[in-house]
C-alpha cells in the first residue's frame, strides 16, 4: 500500500513514524524492527527495514521524499491478508497525532563519582538526593506508549547529563531507567549562592552538587528541544572526555580525551559570529576554525591560557590526523628516561599527561556561554 502524507517538516514526519509505530504495537501487540536502512538518492527513496506485527510475512517500510527527512510518501507492503493489509492503510491514515501523546514519567539514577545534588525542582523535572552519593531525576515527556516513552526518556536524560557535565565540571551518567506515574516536587532546602567564577574544582556547597538558576532553566530547556544543537554537541563532547577519567589509564586516555575537550570548545564557537576577509591574491577566507577558537577563550581567560589552549589545539590536530602522540604509552610503573628530538620537552614522554587544566578552562567557558548568551531557538513545526 502506498500512502501519500505531504509531510512539511522533519520534524512531523518523525513524530507520525512514532505514532504509528505505537498504534502497531497496540493492536499487534509487537512491532518488531529488523532496521536495514538505506536511501537511493536516484529514486528519493528510503527503505527502513522490515517490522513484525505476527503477521505470516514481514513488512517493508519505505518512504519517498521530495525534501530530504520529510515523507512524501509511506509505502508498506508484504505477504498479508486483505483484511491485515486494510488495518493497517486505516491506522496509517487516520493517525490524529497530537490525540495519541499524553504524558510520560521517566526515572533514572545520576553518577557522578562526586557528592549528590542539592534538590532541585524545575518547570518539567526534579533532582532528588538518591544513596550512596547519588542522585535521583524525574522528568516529564510526551510519548505515543511505554516503549516509546523509554526511548524519548533516554535521549532527553542523556541531553541534561551532558548539561550537567558543565555545570559540575565532571563526567555524569544515568543508569536504572524506568517510568512511573509519580512526579512529586523536590524539598528544597538550599539555594546556590550564584557564584559563577570558579574555574577548578566542582560546585559543592553544604557536601552537595549546586547549579546556578541559569542552570537550571538551561535543563527545562532542553526537555523542550530549544536549546542551540552547537552548545549542547559542544556539551556532549566534554561529558564524552570527562568519562575517560572515570577508571583513567595513563596509557590510553589523555590524548583522546584532550581531542574531545578541545572539540567542545570548537563545536561552540560556532554560536558566535565572525569577522572574515579574503586574501587579495586568491579570495580565499582567512579566518580559520582555529582562530574562532582562540577568540572564544581570548574572551573568557587571559592571554597566557589562550596560548595554552592553542598548543593543545595543534596537538589535537596531530593526533587526529598524522596519528601522532603525546606519549610512548610505555609506562607501567618504571620511568625510564630517553631523549626525543621532535617533542616540546627535549624528552620521550612514558604516559600522555592528564588534561586536567585543560578539562577546568574549558567547562569554565562553556558555563560563561550559557550564562552569559542567549542559546534559546523557536522551534519549527
Amino acid at each position: 500500500m502506498k500512502i501519500s502524507l505531504n509531510h512539511s517538516t522533519n520534524e512531523q514526519s518523525n513524530l507520525y513514524l512514532r505514532a504509528l509505530y505505537a498504534k502497531l504495537r497496540k493492536e499487534y501487540g509487537k512491532c518488531v524492527w529488523q532496521f536495514t536502512p538505506w536511501k537511493d538518492g536516484s529514486k528519493n527513496t528510503i527503505h527502513i527495514g522490515f517490522i513484525d506485527i505476527g503477521a505470516e510475512d514481514s513488512l517493508e517500510v519505505s518512504i519517498t521524499y521530495k525534501k530530504n527527512g520529510v515523507i512524501n510518501n509511506l509505502t508498506i507492503q508484504g505477504n498479508v491478508t486483505q483484511y491485515i493489509d486494510d488495518q493497517i492503510h486505516n491506522l496509517a491514515i487516520n493517525l490524529k497525532i497530537e490525540e495519541e501523546l499524553s504524558e510520560h514519567i521517566a526515572c533514572a539514577t545520576i553518577l557522578t563519582g562526586l557528592v549528590p545534588f542539592s534538590n532541585i525542582n524545575g518547570t518539567n523535572y526534579t533532582i532528588t538526593e538518591g544513596e550512596s552519593n547519588t542522585s535521583e531525576i524525574a522528568i516529564k515527556i510526551d510519548a505515543f506508549d511505554q516503549s516509546d516513552a523509554i526511548v524519548e526518556a533516554n535521549k532527553y536524560l542523556q541531553n541534561i547529563c551532558n548539561l550537567l557535565s558543565i555545570f559540575i565540571n565532571s563526567f555524569v551518567t544515568i543508569e536504572n531507567i524506568r517510568l512511573t506515574k509519580n512526579f512529586s516536587p523536590a524539598n528544597i532546602s538550599q539555594k546556590y549562592s550564584e557564584d559563577l567564577d570558579w574555574i577548578d574544582g566542582h560546585p559543592i556547597e553544604n557536601n552537595k552538587l549546586v547549579l546556578a538558576n541559569y542552570q537550571q532553566g538551561l535543563i527545562d530547556n532542553s526537555l523542550k528541544d530549544t536549546i542551540k544543537s552547537s552548545y549542547m554537541k559542544g556539551c556532549a563532547h566534554f561529558n564524552n572526555a570527562a568519562h575517560l577519567f572515570n577508571g583513567y589509564h595513563p596509557n590510553k586516555a589523555g590524548d583522546t580525551a584532550t581531542a574531545l575537550y578541545v572539540s567542545a570548545l570548537e563545536a561552540c564557537s560556532g554560536l558566535f559570529e565572525t569577522k572574515t576577509s579574503s586574501c587579495g591574491s586568491c579570495g580565499q577566507r582567512m579566518y580559520s576554525i582555529r582562530q574562532r577558537v582562540l577568540d572564544l577563550v581570548a574572551k573568557h581567560l587571559p592571554s597566557n591560557i589562550v596560548k595554552f589552549v592553542d598548543e593543545h589545539y595543534a596537538s589535537r590536530s596531530k593526533y587526529l590526523h598524522a596519528g601522532h602522540c603525546s606519549s610512548s604509552n610505555s609506562y607501567f610503573g618504571t620511568s625510564i628516561p630517553q631523549l626525543d628530538p621532535n617533542s616540546t620537552s627535549g624528552c620521550i614522554q612514558q604516559a600522555s599527561p592528564l588534561p586536567i587544566n585543560l578539562r577546568d578552562y574549558i567547562s569554565y567557558i562553556l558555563r560563561q556561554i550559557g550564562a552569559d548568551k542567549e542559546l534559546t531557538i523557536i522551534k519549527k513545526t
